[in-house]
């Protein structure tokens, strides 16, 4: 069913960046979609709901266009793992896990301190005291 190329579905870093260049593609990349994914669904959007669904897919649209050159626009380890394994391809990988697990952390505790309408003790609230 697959063709003998270990090309289908593996993430490569391209040849023409470094491995700490695609970890901040990678970074950015799934930051920018966590932060999509926590306004989506903060309760002060709650009346704002009937185009969630297309708001986040075009926004990993965007996101796949503007990485998959560099990268293959991973976003997700368990999008990397699973070809790796098939075909056996483990290089830069490690970039694939890190990445995406420091962006989402780092996503949540800005959304969390500064962003977030509903934590008493976020930038947001202070400031519209």
């Amino acid at each position: 069913m697959l063709p003998d190329a270990p090309s289908v579905c593996v993430l490569r870093v391209n040849m023409n960046i470094t491995e700490v260049q695609a970890f901040f593609i990678e970074f950015t990349a799934t930051f920018v979609l966590f932060l999509t994914v926590a306004g989506a669904v903060d309760v002060q959007n709650e009346n704002k709901h009937d185009s969630t669904p297309a708001r986040i897919g075009l926004m990993i649209a965007g996101l796949v266009f503007a990485a998959e050159p560099f990268t293959g626009a991973g976003l997700n380890p368990a999008r990397a793992l699973s070809p790796a394994v098939l075909y056996n391809i483990w290089t830069s990988h490690w970039l694939y896990h890190f990445a995406p697990y420091a962006g989402m952390a780092t996503a949540g505790i800005l959304y969390r301190f500064v962003l977030d309408s509903n934590e008493k003790n976020s930038l947001y609230s202070f400031v519209n005291k």
